[in-house]
């Protein structure tokens, strides 16, 4: 059984284009997975102070940029 995640619109401005959006029940599944990242980010970052968290986010963005190719 497929389970329909996006819907395909023809554009009122541009009739040979077409947008692409999430359903309803797509949006709602993200929600659901926004609450529980955001529950495990929090739970996570328990305990540490907003010095900790501030640095270990600018050393996450430091390694981000590394594997991608940044400067």
């Amino acid at each position: 059984m497929k389970k329909k995640y996006l819907e395909k619109k023809v554009d009122e401005k541009d009739s040979r284009a077409y947008l692409i959006g999430l359903t309803l029940q797509a949006r709602e599944m993200m929600s659901g997975i926004e609450n529980m990242s955001l529950e495990v980010t929090k739970e996570s970052l328990n305990g540490l102070s907003q010095q900790e968290v501030k640095v270990f986010y600018k050393a996450l963005n430091k390694i981000i940029e590394n594997l991608s190719g940044g400067e």
